[in-house]
């Protein structure tokens, strides 16, 4: 591919990629919001769980939510799932565009595992299938009745996979590998059980019949698991960057003197050294400046 075709494939992409994520998360936040405001009082129809007044740009705004679905399908219905779906999509644009096609350079790193560029494509992808399948069975297991011990389960699972992709990729893959596994659970649990569900819901109301309240409960379950997983993610990063630290094989300080420096991470406070950042980015021998850096830039605290 032309480099600069690639570099303007990657800046469209990761810009797409950063405002849908803001779009999805933020109404994710919202209707947690409402649904913590949400006030059960008299004269509501049969059904509501509450209601709630807000007002917003000059308008007020009744909002009105059904535990199961209102008694008739209304006229026009909202459907809060493509800022889910467009993530995901140029999320993994992406990691084809920058970690599968140069994988010589930002996934793969040979002190750690000599893998061909096909191979360790291919080993990426195959994880983030096994991972969701894995998290699938979880939570159609009897233990996935259990919320806390579900959750316990899963976070264990998030930091032996983060620590064994340490041994699989560069610093740098391994650390966007367990970010593109996790955003690949939460949109499957939109696409596969979330909007199925609603469409369910929607089916029944137009046939004139009753939904099914387990369609709502399934669906509100992996909706919790979404709201949880990002927070998941940065409470990880601790975990992730001693995995990342347990996994270099060899200080790469200076490594790519040669190359024109994009960025200086200073690990403060740590005792480690300044870290030149190349054009081609870190590998996994410079992971310290890859999360150290961002925790400097955080007042030493989470490496995100």
């Amino acid at each position: 591919m032309d480099a600069a075709l690639a570099e303007w494939l990657n800046l469209i992409v990761r810009w797409l990629h950063v405002v849908a994520g803001i779009a999805w998360i933020g109404s994710s936040f919202y209707f947690i919001h409402l649904d913590l405001s949400l006030k059960p009082r008299s004269g509501l129809p049969a059904g509501v769980q509450g209601d709630a007044w807000q007002v917003h740009g000059g308008g007020f705004y009744h909002m009105v939510k059904y535990l199961i679905a209102p008694a008739r399908m209304p006229d026009e219905l909202t459907w809060f799932k493509w800022e889910a779906y467009t993530t995901w999509l140029s999320g993994f644009a992406l990691l084809v565009i920058v970690y599968y096609l140069g994988a010589e350079l930002f996934l793969i790193d040979k002190s750690v595992l000599d893998l061909t560029p096909s191979a360790a494509a291919a080993v990426s992808f195959a994880s983030l299938l096994l991972a969701w399948l894995l998290y699938e069975a979880l939570c159609r297991s009897p233990l996935g009745r259990h919320e806390i011990a579900l959750a316990l389960t899963g976070y264990v699972i998030l930091v032996a996979l983060t620590f064994g992709f340490t041994h699989i990729f560069s610093g740098r893959g391994a650390f966007a590998q367990i970010g593109a596994l996790i955003g690949t659970i939460m949109v499957t649990n939109v696409f596969v059980i979330i909007i199925p569900n609603q469409n369910k819901s929607v089916r029944a109301l137009l046939a004139g019949k009753e939904p099914n309240p387990v369609w709502g409960e399934e669906g509100k379950q992996r909706s919790v698991h979404n709201n949880y997983l990002p927070d998941d993610r940065q409470s990880l990063s601790p975990d992730v960057r001693y995995a990342l630290q347990l996994g270099d094989r060899r200080d790469r300080a200076g490594d790519r003197a040669g190359d024109p420096p994009l960025l200086q991470f200073a690990a403060r406070g740590q005792g480690q050294p300044v870290v030149d950042v190349g054009r081609r980015g870190c590998r996994h021998g410079s992971s310290r400046m890859a999360l150290g850096g961002w925790a400097a830039a955080r007042g030493n605290r989470h490496a995100q």
